[in-house]
């Protein structure tokens, strides 16, 4: 670019304009994307959550059934 007749006060003054709305973009986005991590975060625990009980659930069924089956299995040899 050429500077043609400018006070070099207006110009430090657009330098610093455009640097600040650069640094205030950056820590937007910064900021966009820490809440997404948080919210990545979030969903993460919640599925962990979810992925322990079905476990739990599963467990207990599997129980459930052998005791049924054994229990079904004892009589019949009766």
């Amino acid at each position: 670019s050429v500077l043609v007749d400018c006070d070099n006060e207006k110009v430090e003054e657009i330098r610093t304009k455009a640097s600040s709305f650069g640094t205030s973009k950056r820590k937007r986005k910064n900021t966009q994307e820490s809440v997404v991590n948080e919210q990545i975060k979030f969903v993460g625990d919640q599925l962990g959550k979810i992925a322990n009980a079905l476990e739990q659930f599963t467990v207990e069924w599997r129980w459930k059934d052998f005791m049924t089956t054994s229990y079904e299995v004892y009589l019949i040899i009766l």
